[in-house]
């Protein structure tokens, strides 16, 4: 059964995706979230390349933590 964000997710990158479903996941609606993963799979993402990914966004989400509680302290 096709909810209301299946052609959304379609349209964004693997980037996005993975971005949705393992970093920002608390952002979205559960169909949402439901949605990505559902692409992830349509699109076979590699298990490596999901892994990197996923990584580098979280990395990418904590430094950005880091620097703005550094500017709101300073």
């Amino acid at each position: 059964m096709e909810n209301n964000f299946d052609n959304v997710m379609s349209k964004k990158t693997n980037e996005e995706l993975i971005n949705i479903v393992k970093v920002d996941f608390n952002k979205y609606q559960s169909a949402a979230i439901e949605s990505a993963n559902k692409e992830i799979i349509l699109r076979n993402i590699d298990p490596e390349k999901f892994q990197e990914i996923s990584e580098k966004l979280s990395l990418e989400k904590n430094t950005q933590e880091i620097f703005d509680k550094s500017i709101v302290s300073s």
